[in-house]
């Protein structure tokens, strides 16, 4: 198979394709979708089929399921953040260096994660900042990566 469109264009040289930024933001979305999918079957225990699509009725203009709305409910927090502590991502010791030595207190309605990615752990108190964190590693599915609520810091 030929990477031509016809006998008359020259040859992509896919090395040489750069992808433009919009794709590139489109891609990192639909990566963010995906890393949050395998952590909510890992946190859930879903079967390896499942995806967030599953069980809705579509004949049911407001059919919706658990794993989308654990995703709105994060994306609401994640854009109604006051602080910008709260949706950023840092490592450990800066974290606490910054905040928790000056007794900032984190608001009840936020979590906090440690997210893991070989021997890099990383803070944040927005599940979709870890995910975008994830999905942002190349080859984000061939690391060993976790996403840990965490009660106390």
């Amino acid at each position: 198979m030929s990477n031509k469109l016809n006998k008359n264009e020259e040859q992509i040289k896919i090395t040489e394709y750069e992808i433009p930024k919009e794709e590139r933001d489109v891609i990192h979305y639909v990566d963010i979708l995906n890393v949050f999918t395998v952590y909510f079957k890992t946190l859930f225990h879903k079967d390896k089929t499942y995806n967030i699509l599953k069980d809705i009725e579509l004949d049911k203009e407001s059919s919706t399921n658990r794993a989308q709305e654990m995703l709105f409910d994060e994306i609401i927090l994640y854009k109604n953040a006051k602080e910008k502590r709260l949706i950023e991502i840092y490592d450990v010791k800066d974290y606490k260096e910054k905040f928790l030595l000056n007794g900032k207190e984190i608001p009840e309605k936020y979590d906090t994660y440690l997210v893991v990615n070989k021997n890099n752990t990383k803070i944040t108190h927005s599940l979709v900042t870890a995910l975008s964190y994830i999905a942002s590693l190349e080859n984000w599915y061939n690391v060993e990566w976790s996403i840990n609520k965490i009660n106390n810091f």
